[in-house]
């Protein structure tokens, strides 16, 4: 199973929707299932990363989970309970602006994406590495 957090912004519905096509099993995190308007393949379900209570139904029987996450999100919490749940691999959404190796970033969201990067131990990277390391993790 594939959860994607992050669902129903533009790059998470986007992932969803490729996930879907490839035939991949996908939940879909959401405060607001009621307006997800996820395919129906997709097993949407409620939870908020600012309440950790409300994570681990959402990552049961999860293999891999694909962030997209909203800038100055803490992610100790979702990360404490994906490896309670077993999670084996995640994949953070991360940007551009990152200047690789350098430890004063252009502006706080750089700073803030080096800062997930590291935390979850993803190397800064470029977009095509990124997507060549990461095409089978989600049925590619």
């Amino acid at each position: 199973m594939y959860l994607v957090i992050g669902a129903t912004a533009q790059f998470g519905r986007q992932a969803v929707e490729e996930l879907v096509a490839a035939g991949a099993p996908v939940r879909a995190l959401t405060r607001t299932p009621e307006q997800a308007g996820l395919p129906a393949e997709v097993d949407v379900v409620q939870g908020d990363l600012t309440k950790p209570e409300t994570l681990p139904a959402a990552l049961a029987g999860v293999e891999a989970a694909f962030l997209v996450l909203q800038y100055g999100m803490d992610v100790a919490p979702l990360l404490a309970a994906a490896g309670r749940a077993g999670v084996r691999r995640l994949v953070f959404l991360s940007s551009g602006a990152i200047v690789p190796g350098a430890e004063r970033q252009p502006d706080v969201i750089a700073r803030y994406h080096r800062d997930v990067e590291q935390i979850t131990g993803h190397p800064a990277r470029t977009y095509a590495r990124w997507a060549a390391d990461h095409r089978a993790d989600f049925g590619g």
